[in-house]
């Protein structure tokens, strides 16, 4: 059996319930923490046992710190004298924990822990998040405004597919975590003054579990399209792209019409006949009013756009259409 052990752990910073709940169920497995880090948490083997386990917030120390400082040592043996063990510490957040059934708690003024909560969160949490989520409001006006734009580029090319998933997720996870703590901050300052009782933290690691595993299988997604395996992210986004047909279709006639030189060179559509194609829709391409060979094909679940260097006969573009059609049915 192995002594220790690393687990990715998905926890919001203010979350201490959800924490200390957690911590106490790992060691009744036989897991106490050992270290935090942001690749993950460090769990030694331990003879399974009830703990209990209190999360403290120092906002005084930082991740760059190289050792703690001489008062949050003092600090550490204060908790030590009262029976509380430090398991790991990460920046502002502490944890401890007890063999005692019933350990006297380390805080036991509401007001204060909600200061040192709020201190924490202002260091360096909320304002990472703040910047992550207005990063991905610009990136997802820009991918929407595209898609509107020019809906075919987009939807065909599956790098900005995944920047538009992953933005999109970035700005869930982070109006999540920046309303679940303002929501619960609300209601814990009130509970504070009026009982003098503590407010239990409601994370959101359930969402952030979802979230990362969407992340993972957008990103694997997006490099087997880079090594031209295709047909998963095709799958994926088969129904979406459907959703998006006319919208496709008038946005490829739309980027030809509307060109800078089109009104100079005369640049229009006409729809024409499309049984010789086998398709549902043709689309001809004109310029100052004389044909262009170059079409657009609307098939049942595909468009095609296709142009000739040459004048193509009716013979031509019926053994085209036939070969084109029989793609879209396949």
């Amino acid at each position: 059996m192995k002594n220790r052990k690393r687990r990715l752990e998905a926890f919001s910073l203010y979350d201490h319930t959800g924490i200390e709940r957690h911590l106490e169920r790992m060691a009744e497995r036989g897991w106490l923490l050992e270290k935090m880090s942001s690749f993950g948490w460090i769990y030694r083997a331990i003879e399974p046992q009830s703990l209990k386990f209190t999360v403290n917030y120092y906002p005084a120390a930082s991740e760059f710190d190289p050792e703690p400082s001489e008062k949050q040592q003092t600090y550490w043996d204060f908790c030590r004298q009262d029976g509380w063990k430090l398991a790991a510490a990460s920046a502002q957040m502490q944890v401890f924990y007890s063999e005692q059934e019933k350990p006297y708690p380390i805080d036991t003024d509401p007001l204060l822990q909600l200061q040192s909560v709020r201190k924490t969160m202002k260091k360096g949490y909320l304002p990472v998040y703040l910047i992550l989520l207005l990063l991905g409001v610009m990136q997802a006006v820009i991918f929407w405004g595209n898609l509107w734009m020019d809906p075919a580029r987009i939807l065909s090319s599956s790098t900005s597919l995944y920047n538009g998933v992953a933005f999109t997720l970035l700005i869930l996870l982070s109006a999540a975590e920046i309303g679940g703590y303002f929501c619960w901050y609300r209601k814990a300052k009130a509970a504070a003054k009026l009982t003098g009782s503590f407010l239990e933290t409601r994370g959101h690691s359930r969402l952030q579990k979802v979230i990362l595993l969407l992340f993972a299988a957008a990103f694997l997604l997006w490099i087997l399209s880079l090594a031209g395996e295709l047909e998963m992210w095709v799958a994926l986004f088969g129904i979406v792209t459907m959703a998006f047909y006319n919208l496709c279709r008038d946005g490829i006639l739309r980027e030809f019409t509307g060109d800078q030189n089109a009104s100079l060179l005369g640049y229009h559509v006409v729809e024409e006949d499309a049984s010789l194609w086998s398709a549902n829709q043709v689309y001809q391409y004109y310029s100052d009013g004389f044909p262009m060979s170059r079409y657009l094909l609307c098939y049942d679940s595909h468009l095609v756009e296709i142009s000739f260097n040459w004048e193509p006969t009716q013979e031509q573009i019926a053994q085209a259409g036939s070969i084109l059609g029989q793609v879209s049915e396949a």
